[in-house]
């Protein structure tokens, strides 16, 4: 075991946010459990890996919960606080078995996060061209290999697992060092996914006409990953860094800090389920102020983004096309479907210069 950094949180204080994280947490999962079936929505792959990521949230926490007072003692002995005591292995093999399990629930906790979200973002490409597809499947792959590479890296971190079971042995210079670098090659992997699963919806909404402000509330919410890096970062600077240099995680803040970013993983899962909500709120703005919504037909720009009331049927806008002459036929039309329906993007430019010069002609 590391030499414990200099802090001023106590065993009082560790529980005190693990248990207001775990209740901050559960209040955006049951949010959107009640938007989910107020809207009578079906169970959906995104819907399914964000509650296994729930489950498996819960599996660590309480683990970690029942962790805590353990290490805080054997912390104190290892310093000489306390003298130790008759069942003082005992407690570090039942400790040792709490955090590694707890560890396999975090790695796979994130892997459903990302899956969550990039089940949803596959809405976004079912009608464009073939490489969206194939660069989905890439991050998906890509994703599932770096995470067992993570579980295989921490299996590989201590020589014998038996003998870090029962007695929690696994500080040998080796064994300090493949911890290090499990921890380092879990961070790295973890912000690269969380670069590539933001990567696609960014890129197709960047390009889209649409208001400003609607534009930079979505890029904002598929930009979440930027605050599960931030927190990634954070725990890997606390509990894998002193005095400059690395070390081998310290179990004790290593249980807070992975904690922390599970939490806000989930959080940042959550989040595009509360489009809804703004999706509301726009749509009464909207009844109450323009009757139009957004629309420009003088510029010749209909413009229909978050908010819409409604969808058009396929048929209604093929209809609409076979109506207009060739000269009137939109040069770009985009549909993407977001968030079960609750989120339509449509873009549509036409050019009607020649409709407006025949008028005034006329």
């Amino acid at each position: 075991m590391s030499s414990t950094p200099n802090s001023t949180y106590s065993q009082a204080e560790v529980l005190r946010t693990e248990y207001a994280l775990f209740v901050l947490t559960t209040l955006f999962v049951i949010t959107r459990v009640v938007i989910h079936v107020s809207k009578r929505r079906t169970l959906e792959f995104q819907d399914f890996f964000i509650y296994l990521a729930y489950a498996l949230y819960l599996g660590l926490w309480a683990q970690y919960i029942v962790a805590v007072p353990y290490l805080f003692k054997l912390s104190a002995v290892s310093s000489g606080e306390i003298a130790p005591y008759p069942d003082v292995t005992k407690d570090v093999a039942y400790m040792s078995k709490l955090i590694w399990t707890a560890q396999m629930c975090f790695y796979i906790c994130l892997w459903s996060v990302k899956m969550s979200l990039l089940s949803l973002y596959r809405k976004l490409i079912t009608s464009l061209e073939i490489i969206y597809s194939r660069i989905w499947w890439g991050i998906v792959i890509f994703a599932a290999l770096a995470y067992i590479g993570c579980i295989i890296s921490s299996v590989m971190s201590c020589t014998s697992l038996k003998a870090f079971f029962n007695a929690g042995s696994c500080s040998s210079p080796d064994e300090l060092q493949n911890q290090i670098i499990s921890l380092y090659y879990s961070y790295a992997v973890d912000v690269v996914t969380d670069l590539m699963v933001m990567f696609l919806p960014i890129h197709l909404v960047w390009g889209l006409r649409m208001a400003r402000a609607e534009k930079a509330g979505i890029l904002v919410l598929f930009g979440g990953g930027f605050v599960c890096i931030a927190f990634g970062t954070l725990r890997v600077v606390q509990v894998g860094i002193q005095h400059g240099k690395a070390v081998s995680p310290e179990p004790k803040w290593l249980t807070l800090w992975t904690v922390i970013e599970v939490s806000m993983a989930i959080i940042i899962g959550c989040s595009p389920t509360f489009a809804t909500l703004v999706r509301a709120r726009i749509k009464s703005k909207k009844s109450s102020g323009n009757k139009q919504g957004y629309l420009k037909q003088g510029e010749g720009v209909d413009l229909e983004t978050i908010g819409s009331s409604g969808r058009r049927n396929r048929s209604d806008t093929e209809s609409n096309m076979d109506s207009l002459r060739e000269d009137e036929r939109p040069v770009a039309l985009r549909r993407n479907t977001l968030f079960n329906g609750g989120i339509t993007v449509t873009t549509t430019v036409q050019q009607d210069n020649r409709r407006k010069n025949s008028k005034s002609g006329g």
